[in-house]
């Protein structure tokens, strides 16, 4: 990568570092040692997670779309707002799946190198060192990127998960995977589609509900990834104690033995970043209690048992079993002939129990 000369970069731009893009003010001086080339693009990404220290000024960390606009792009170092623009993946990859659209959020890994120029912020926007930055860690980073080498060269690195902040969440739709014991206190493991989102209450837990990124724990064992694969489901561990509040989907109170794997759920808590553990204040069993549920998606194999596999837009596959027997009633809509006897190209199939 070529010299370059001192360039004055203005604080504003550190609202390209805010968790929530939100704009500073003031100025400050960034003395570069090295900087891309003119093919290399000025760039914010905002909500990464650290996955690997590779070195003491080298680091990887992969993004995912659950913040809005995670990747800005600015014409030039001075300008002070960047445009959103889709985030660049690396040469190769792979940029949609074959067969029916998924909503799902495709993790991206990103190698990001310091140096002397780069400046280190933690998430109050005090001054760090590289040293603050480890594993799961969450950052936004500014800076050059090379898409040749799915390089950043970062001109600011702030570290959103220090200092600590208590934070109060929930987590919906969650499906239960794995249940510790049938009494409290116990742990729950469960996945959550990235279609869904996550609400953010503050540090104190009174304030209003705001959509924000959800957290990405890297510690949930004991997943099925055939059956919930990561670039589809995040996973949690979700603590549950004498004192949580249990639910069903009525808001009743239920028992936790009532509780059962594959049922919905929704988690309000509190999420520690260092032990990637949900406290889960209020558990709300959204499959309790039962009910029908219209859901629609394509049929990706049919079985020689009659039963079909139905994969929703968001990615989640269902094995369905219309349980079809003589003398059942059926209401069906299609092209009907009339000589032969045949219905055909159903547009409704409706089972009367």
């Amino acid at each position: 990568m070529k010299d370059m000369k001192n360039l004055a970069l203005p604080i504003s731009l550190f609202l390209i570092l805010a968790a929530t893009a939100a704009a500073q003010t003031g100025t400050g001086t960034v003395s570069p040692g090295t900087a891309g080339n003119q093919a290399d693009e000025i760039v914010q990404f905002n909500n990464l997670r650290i996955t690997e220290i590779v070195s003491s000024s080298e680091l990887r960390a992969v993004i995912n779309y659950d913040v809005p606009n995670p990747c800005l792009k600015f014409e030039t170092l001075g300008e002070s707002r960047g445009a959103s623009f889709p985030c660049p993946m690396p040469l190769g990859a792979e940029r949609s799946n074959s067969g029916a659209t998924q909503l799902i959020a495709p993790q991206i890994a990103y190698t990001v190198k310091t140096g002397s120029q780069t400046i280190f912020l933690l998430r109050d926007r005090s001054r760090a060192s590289f040293s603050d930055f480890g594993v799961n860690d969450r950052i936004n980073i500014y800076g050059f990127y090379d898409v040749d080498t799915n390089t950043v060269e970062a001109l600011i690195l702030r570290n959103l998960s220090k200092p600590k902040e208590r934070k109060f969440i929930q987590l919906n739709n969650l499906d239960i995977v794995s249940i510790s014991s049938s009494t409290t206190p116990a742990t729950i493991t469960a996945v959550q589609n990235f279609s869904h989102p996550c609400y953010d209450y503050g540090s104190e837990g009174n304030t209003s509900a705001r959509p924000t990124a959800c957290p990405m724990p890297l510690k949930a064992t004991g997943v099925d990834e055939m059956r919930f694969p990561a670039n589809i489901y995040r996973k949690y561990v979700i603590e549950i104690k004498n004192s949580t509040t249990l639910l069903d989907r009525s808001k009743n109170p239920i028992g936790f033995s009532q509780i059962a794997l594959g049922e919905r759920i929704n988690v309000y808590g509190l999420y520690d970043e260092d032990t990637q553990v949900i406290e889960a204040l209020i558990l709300r069993d959204l499959s309790k209690p039962a009910q029908r549920e219209n859901i629609s998606g394509t049929i990706i194999q049919v079985n020689a048992d009659g039963s079909f596999v139905l994969r929703t837009d968001s990615g989640e596959e269902f094995t369905v079993n219309p349980r079809l027997a003589t003398g059942l009633r059926v209401e069906v809509q299609g092209f009907i002939d009339r000589v032969s006897k045949i219905i055909s190209e159903l547009t409704r199939l409706l089972i009367k129990r």
